[in-house]
């Protein structure tokens, strides 16, 4: 009687952890437990730059962290996939839209690395180039607001540096 009840409690072991294997592995959830908390998107400088820009830009739509991918596309290429993949890769910090939803200026903030400045010069080249065919005016801000000008001098600035859009 004895050995009928350790194969007994040993069946009922092996069923409850197969149950837990179940349950823990192959089972699919629905997601209702599951709970998420928001990440910070702009950094305390970020949001005082992009309140500057629309205070510059007051009748005009101001984004941050936009791919190129984003707001660009391929025209014209002799190799349209790696043309594709190059806008892809880059992004800008800030830009801002024209009436229509189109960009006009896009804007990186100064950062001074002295890691690997070589391959950035040359990343903000090819940056720079990219935009610049597309009609899109490249330009760095400095890396706080206390160091830019007014609102006001800094449109009027920009308002004579404005590229003409491509045809």
């Amino acid at each position: 009687m004895l050995p009928l009840w350790i194969a007994f409690l040993l069946a009922v072991a092996l069923v409850a952890v197969g149950v837990w294997v179940y349950r823990r592995y192959f089972r699919k959830v629905s997601g209702r437990e599951d709970r998420y908390t928001p990440e910070r998107m702009l950094t305390p400088e970020q949001v005082s730059m992009l309140d500057y820009l629309r205070d510059t830009f007051p009748d005009q739509v101001v984004l941050p962290n936009v791919g190129l991918k984003d707001m660009l596309s391929v025209r014209r290429a002799s190799d349209r996939d790696r043309a594709t993949e190059r806008i892809r890769n880059e992004k800008v910090d800030f830009v801002v839209c024209d009436a229509e939803g189109r960009p006009v200026f896009a804007f990186d903030v100064e950062q001074y690395h002295l890691s690997d400045a070589k391959a950035k010069a040359h990343r903000i080249k090819i940056k720079n180039r990219i935009l610049k065919t597309a009609g899109v005016r490249f330009l760095f801000l400095k890396n706080s607001i206390h160091r830019m000008p007014d609102p006001n001098d800094f449109r009027r600035q920009l308002d004579l540096a404005a590229l003409p859009r491509p045809k």
